[in-house]
């Protein structure tokens, strides 16, 4: 026996599937311990919100909102800050949301990518003041700021390499210098 309790309060409950299985299952209630939990349709956890048929749509429009909301914060004071404090405070406040937990973004929809690509073009309009009519790429490229699709890929590619150099290198360092594995668990 663990000793875990369920938190009635936090817990919700979720049928995941294909939209022809969701719609069977959307009705479904389940009971633990006399209390019913009903099925919903979106849950979020640790920060991150999945839907019921995992296509990512409320983690889009959840990050893009909250991305835009910054960005108009940001614009109200633009003509007091110069190019370098637009550039951290865009990647602080917007880029740091889009890099959350974009990793599972792999293989989404490409209107899905298209939607946060257009939050990365509009913090570039905002940091170099660039009006919409005229191509972003050039200011990306300056800013050092990657497009959408591959900033997915990065972090895949970076949290798969980080995972497979510990795991090869923990075996080394522990017969060298004796290093614990809660040493290494916070890189």
């Amino acid at each position: 026996m663990n000793f875990l309790k369920l938190n009635v309060n936090k817990t919700e409950v979720m049928f995941i599937g294909s939209k022809t299985q969701s719609t069977i299952f959307s009705d479904l209630s389940l009971t633990l311990d006399g209390t019913v939990f009903t099925s919903a349709n979106t849950v979020k956890t640790l920060g991150f919100i999945i839907d019921k048929n995992l296509t990512m749509n409320a983690q889009v429009k959840e990050v893009t909102r909250i991305c835009y909301y910054h960005l108009k914060r940001l614009q109200r004071i633009r003509f007091c800050l110069d190019t370098p404090t637009r550039l951290l405070l865009v990647k602080s406040f917007i880029l740091s949301k889009l890099d959350f937990n974009n990793a599972v973004l792999v293989g989404i929809a490409g209107g899905l990518v298209n939607k946060l690509q257009k939050v990365i073009d509009a913090s570039a309009r905002f940091i170099f003041n660039v009006k919409k009519r005229y191509d972003i790429s050039e200011y990306l490229y300056k800013a050092h700021i990657l497009p959408m699709h591959f900033r997915i890929i990065y972090k895949l590619c970076t949290t798969t390499y980080r995972n497979y150099f510990i795991k090869q290198l923990f075996p080394v360092l522990y017969e060298r210098y004796g290093c614990t594995k809660e040493h290494y668990s916070s890189y």
